[in-house]
């Protein structure tokens, strides 16, 4: 390990390496593409079948494996003269190629050519002195992937991708050269990795089926220049029984499958009940009749296709017949370049990754996207919150809004089906960006757990200085779902608040818009409130119908009211002004408490008239329902220091975070 002693000459080293060595691009060791193993408590490790001795075993430290810095790095392509120690602040930074790590002892951010990486765990220093890293950060950052065998306790690392090394290599069923051979490749052909042995790769063949092939036969392919929050993707397969992709439940970092692999697959409606959908691949595709199973017609890139919907069934532009189930799919889409299905479909005009599928019901088209659940995070949370949130931020929010997924998965049809009423925003591949793809990767298979089930992780824009109960906001109580101050979220800050003033007739449009019809309104009066923030919970409206018979509703509870009311939250304070002389005691709105009986008023005492509502002002904070983790709250913690799991523990009162998808 080179150490430097002057901080000045370290800084300058790192930030000038990116750039001085994009032409000088070292491939990475032989030994590396059959899956390099570090084996638990053992001073020696494998590259491929070589026995290799180390000074410092890997151990376990709180359910973690750490790897050293140095045989890491070398399983990893980087010359050893390109690790670089910095003793003053205990930091330490690889280089390769043109991507640059630096991680710091004690600290779980890292810094991929300056872009902040979250990881779930911190490098350790052990005695003799050496540096111990968490394998699968590192490792994805440099283009890598970690596995764990369990019952070997051994790490491996191996390549995202390879390209066969030379001509008439066999892909075989199994990792054994007696093992039947599935096909024959080509010199050059690029394979996605999902999953390593001792000296084979599990991989996925262009046709789209796995296969084993030995380790010496192939290359770690071609990285372009990195980009730590844009790590390669595609479709992949599991592991193999006996072998792991990035999965394990092993106690390493790397307890997330690798990119789609291990992944379930699910359904989300993008639209339903549609007369007429057109689509076109961005790859060679097929398009399949899937209630018989048949291949209808290929699909060329680019070409677009139109389905109508007809009394039979579902009919396609240039083939023959109707059907009532079609699924238009990749065929033979190399990994490297994910398939898309460009989709016009009602007010959608969208990129979607995966399967597209069409179902005829009730004579109309329900159409749905179907695809491992990482791939439709990648569409979601860059949909949710801006990319350029603090990372453990969006790290926070790729948990909150995977979990938030699992809680409102259904079993239909042999498939798990997301509930078209599911609130997230996604937005297909049109969507996905860098950054939010990295804080989808760095939390894979994370979920919050609650008695052993995914919670149910609300989320809103902001909260206005409060979080509230599950049960005054909807109905059901959640004991992870608790109201609290929030002293994070800045829209609960003093001249942060809202206001919005509706006339009488503005305010019967609205509720009658929002299905409670009213001609005229003479009363407003807030009968309850939310228990930690003090919003309206219950609102009674009085006043005449659109037949002119007088009309009294109540609305509740307090996300009923923010909706009928089209506020940005439920209010704290409502302040009615009427036409006849002053408001009636504690019509002033200063004060939530005074606010309950401010607008009860339906008519003047000992007055010859009734007073008539002029104009009503709701007075309020943040945006949204206000349940669970607010984005603002969650990128103002972030700013502060804290981490990822610090913001969930925070606003998910009692729920854990359990890895590989809660299993």
């Amino acid at each position: 390990m080179i150490a430097t002693t002057a901080r000045r000459r370290f800084e300058i080293i790192l930030l000038g390496l990116v750039s001085a060595l994009a032409v000088f691009l070292f491939a990475a060791p032989a030994f590396a593409q059959a899956g390099v193993r570090f084996v638990i408590g053992a001073r020696y490790w494998y590259a491929g079948d070589q026995k290799q001795a180390m000074d410092v075993a890997p151990v376990i430290i709180h359910d973690r494996t750490y790897v050293p810095v140095r045989y890491l790095a070398q399983a990893l392509g980087v010359d050893p003269g390109m690790i670089f120690w910095q003793s003053a602040d205990r930091t330490v930074a690889l280089v390769a190629g043109n991507t640059a790590v630096k991680l710091t002892v004690g600290n779980q951010t890292a810094y991929v050519n300056g872009t902040p990486l979250v990881m779930d765990v911190a490098p350790l220093l052990v005695p003799p002195g050496r540096v111990m890293l968490p394998a699968r950060a590192v490792a994805q950052a440099l283009g890598w992937q970690v596995g764990w065998q369990s019952a070997a306790q051994t790490v491996i690392v191996y390549p995202r991708e390879v390209a066969v090394a030379a001509g008439g290599v066999n892909v075989r069923q199994q990792p054994a050269t007696t093992a039947p051979v599935l096909t024959t490749l080509a010199k050059g052909t690029l394979l996605a990795v999902t999953g390593a042995s001792a000296t084979w790769l599990q991989v996925t063949l262009p046709s789209g089926g796995s296969g084993w092939i030995a380790g010496y036969l192939v290359e770690k392919a071609a990285v372009p220049a990195a980009d730590p929050s844009s790590p390669s993707r595609g479709e992949t397969t599991a592991p193999a029984p006996g072998t792991t992709g990035v999965q394990g439940t092993a106690p390493d970092q790397s307890t997330s499958p690798p990119p789609g692999g291990d992944s379930p697959v699910i359904r989300v409606s993008l639209a339903q009940g549609l007369n007429q959908v057109s689509f076109s691949p961005n790859a060679p595709g097929q398009l399949l009749d899937a209630a018989g199973n048949r291949v209808l017609t290929t699909l060329a890139p680019g070409q677009n296709r139109t389905v109508t919907a007809s009394p039979a069934g579902m009919g396609v532009t240039g083939v023959a017949g109707t059907s009532q189930n079609l699924m238009v799919q990749a065929s033979g889409t190399t990994a490297s370049t994910p398939f898309l299905v460009s989709l016009q479909a009602g007010t959608i005009a969208h990129s979607y990754r995966g399967t597209l599928v069409l179902q005829f019901q009730g004579g109309l088209i329900n159409v749905y996207d179907q695809l491992p659940m990482e791939q439709y995070l990648y569409g979601v949370v860059p949909s949710e919150m801006s990319p350029s949130a603090p990372a453990a931020a969006l790290a926070a929010q790729a948990v909150a809004a995977r979990t938030y997924a699992f809680a409102h998965l259904t079993a239909a049809a042999g498939y798990a089906v997301l509930d078209p009423g599911a609130s997230q925003t996604y937005g297909g591949h049109d969507a996905e960006n860098a950054t939010t793809d990295q804080a989808v990767d760095l939390t894979r298979g994370w979920l919050l757990m609650y008695g052993g089930q995914p919670a149910d992780t609300s989320y809103a824009a902001s909260d206005g200085g409060y979080t509230e109960n599950s049960e005054d906001v909807w109905s059901q109580a959640l004991p992870y779902l608790r109201g609290k101050p929030d002293p994070y979220d800045p829209t609960g800050k003093p001249g942060a608040g809202w206001q919005v003033t509706y006339t009488n007739a503005q305010l019967c449009r609205q509720l009658t818009g929002a299905g409670y019809p009213f001609a005229s309104v003479s009363g407003l009066a807030a009968t309850s409130f939310t228990t930690v923030g003090h919003r309206i919970k219950t609102l009674v409206v009085t006043g005449l119908s659109p037949a002119g018979q007088p009309e009294s509703v109540t609305i509740g509870n307090a996300d009923n009211v923010r909706l009928a009311l089209g506020l940005a939250a439920a209010p704290f304070v409502m302040t009615p002004v009427f036409t006849s002389g002053s408001p009636a005691s504690g019509t002033n709105g200063t004060s939530p408490s005074a606010t309950a009986s401010a607008s009860s008023a339906t008519g003047g005492t000992g007055s010859a008239a009734a007073p008539v509502l002029a104009t009503v002002t709701f007075a309020g904070a943040g945006d949204g329902h206000g349940v669970g983790l607010s984005q603002e709250g969650a990128e103002a913690m972030a700013q502060s220091g804290r981490s990822y799991q610090d913001i969930l523990a925070f606003y998910y009162t009692g729920a854990s975070l359990v890895p590989n998808y809660g299993r």
